[in-house]
C-alpha cells in the first residue's frame, strides 16, 4: 500500500494523531468503567481498586514518557507511535485475562508503557507541522481525544460487558489500535523539523537541558504545578463517575450509565475542550495572558457546580448539572501544551512535553483515583454508600489551588515568551 498525497497534508496527521489518542484514551477508560464488576470479582476494596486506575497505569506512563520524549526529539516519531500503539493493545487484550488484583495491575502497567510512547511524540509533530498561532486549535483538536475516548469507551464497555461480560470487553478494545498502527505506518511520513531552531544551533538536546530550560523559567514552573493539580481532580472525578452512579442509582444498568456519561463528558466535554484552544488562539492575538485568565474562569464557574451535582438525587439532574463543569473542565487543555511547546526549541518539544505529563500523569494522575478510592474507604463506616460522593467532593479544593498556579503563571508569561523569542523558539 503506498502513501497517499494525505501523508504530506498536516491535517490528514492531525487526525490520525486525534484517532490513535482516542484509542489510547478508550484502551485506559475502560477500567473505569469496568471497576465494579472486576472488584466483586477480584473482592477488591475501593483503596486497591483506585491503585489499579491510577498508580498501577500511571507511575510507568508518566516516567518512561521522559524516556519516549528523549527518543522522540532525537529518532523517527511516526515509528514510535506506531510501535507503541501496538504493544498496549496487545497488553489491553492482557488485562481480559487477569486472574487477580496482582496479574491485572501488571497488565495494566504494560498498558501504560506502550500508551506513554503517543503523547510527546505526537505534540512534536504538530508543533512542527502548525506554527504559535495555530497550535491552540490543533492542540485542541487532538485534545478532544480524551472526551471522544470517554464518550466510545464508557458506551462501548457498558454495553459490552453488559452482553458479554468485563473479559471480553479488553479483548475486543485492543483489536482497533493493531488496526489503526497498519495505517499509521503505511499512510505517515515524518514531518520535518523546524528551520529555525536548526539553523539557531540549538544546543538544548537532552533531559537536563531541557529540564534546566524550562525550569529557568517562572511561567512553566507554575503551569508544571498547576496542570498537575487540575489532572488530579479531572481523573479523580472522572475516573470514579462511573462507580459513583452504580452506587448512587442502583436501579440504573452499566449501558445507561455509560451512554449518559459518554454524552456529557464526551460530546459536551469534547466540544469545550476543542473550543478552548479554539478561543485560547483567538484571544491570544490581542494578549497572550487572556489564554489562561480563560483557563481561571472555567475553573471558577465549572467545579463547584460539578461538586454540587453529586448530591442531586435523581440521575438526570446529575448529568444535566455535569454539562457545564464538562464543557470548561479542560478548557485549560490546550492552552498548557501550547504554552510550554511555544516556550521551548524545538528539538526540546518532545522531552517537555514528556516533563509536563510526568507532572500532570504521576502527581496528578496517578494520586487523584488512588485518593479518591483511599478516602472513601474512610468515610464509608460514617457515610455508607455516600461515602464515594463526599471523597469526590473534596476535590474542589485542588482545583482552586490549580487555578492559583496558573493565575501566577500570567504574571511571568509576557517576560518568558519574550526571552524564547529573542533566542529563536517559535
Amino acid at each position: 500500500m503506498s502513501a497517499p498525497t494525505a501523508s504530506n497534508s498536516r491535517y490528514y496527521i492531525l487526525f490520525l494523531l486525534l484517532a490513535v489518542q482516542i484509542v489510547a484514551q478508550v484502551d485506559r477508560m475502560a477500567m473505569s468503567m469496568l471497576v465494579e464488576p472486576i472488584k466483586a470479582d477480584f473482592s477488591l476494596s475501593d483503596a486497591e481498586a483506585g491503585f489499579l486506575l491510577g498508580p498501577a497505569f500511571v507511575v510507568l506512563y508518566a516516567v518512561l514518557g521522559v524516556g519516549f520524549g528523549i527518543w522522540a526529539d532525537k529518532g523517527n516519531r511516526r515509528n514510535l507511535i506506531g510501535y507503541a500503539l501496538v504493544v498496549w493493545s496487545v497488553l489491553t487484550m492482557a488485562c481480559g485475562m487477569a486472574v487477580g488484583f496482582i496479574t491485572m495491575a501488571l497488565a495494566r502497567m504494560g498498558v501504560a508503557v506502550g500508551e506513554a510512547g503517543a503523547n510527546p511524540p505526537a505534540y512534536s509533530m504538530m508543533s512542527d507541522l502548525f506554527d504559535e498561532h495555530e497550535r491552540g486549535t490543533a492542540i485542541g483538536v487532538y485534545s478532544t481525544s480524551s472526551n471522544i475516548g470517554i464518550l466510545v469507551g464508557f458506551a462501548a464497555a457498558g454495553a459490552i460487558s453488559e452482553a458479554f461480560g468485563w473479559r471480553n470487553t479488553f479483548l475486543l478494545f485492543g483489536i482497533p489500535g493493531i488496526l489503526l498502527a497498519l495505517v499509521m505506518f503505511a499512510t505517515v511520513r515524518e514531518p520535518a523539523r523546524r528551520q529555525i531552531d536548526i539553523d539557531a544551533g540549538d544546543q538544548s538536546l537532552g533531559l537536563m537541558a531541557t529540564a534546566r530550560h524550562m525550569l529557568s523559567q517562572q511561567t512553566i514552573r507554575h503551569l508544571l504545578v498547576g496542570g498537575a493539580l487540575t489532572a488530579f481532580v479531572g481523573l479523580g472525578f472522572s475516573n470514579w463517575l462511573p462507580a459513583y452512579f452504580e452506587r448512587t442509582f442502583v436501579d440504573l444498568d452499566r449501558t445507561t450509565i455509560g451512554i449518559g456519561l459518554g454524552v456529557v463528558i464526551g460530546i459536551v466535554g469534547g466540544a469545550g475542550t476543542f473550543l478552548g484552544g479554539f478561543f485560547s488562539d483567538r484571544v491570544a492575538l490581542r494578549d497572550i495572558r487572556w489564554r489562561l485568565w480563560i483557563a481561571c474562569i472555567a475553573i471558577a464557574v465549572g467545579w463547584p457546580i460539578g461538586i454540587l451535582s453529586l448530591f442531586a438525587d435523581d440521575y438526570r439532574l446529575v448529568l444535566a448539572l455535569m454539562a457545564l463543569p464538562a464543557f470548561v473542565a479542560l478548557f485549560h487543555l490546550a492552552t498548557l501544551f501550547a504554552l510550554v511547546q511555544q516556550l521551548v526549541a524545538s528539538r526540546m518539544r518532545a522531552t517537555a512535553t514528556a516533563i509536563l505529563m510526568l507532572f500532570t500523569n504521576l502527581l496528578g494522575g496517578g494520586l487523584g483515583p488512588y485518593f479518591v478510592g483511599w478516602l472513601s474507604d474512610q468515610l464509608v463506616d460514617q457515610y455508607g454508600e455516600r461515602s464515594l460522593a463526599i471523597a469526590l467532593s473534596t476535590l474542589i479544593v485542588f482545583a482552586f489551588w490549580g487555578g492559583l498556579h496558573f493565575f501566577m503563571a500570567n504574571r511571568h508569561l509576557v517576560d518568558d515568551v519574550e526571552r524564547n523569542r529573542a533566542l529563536g523558539h517559535t
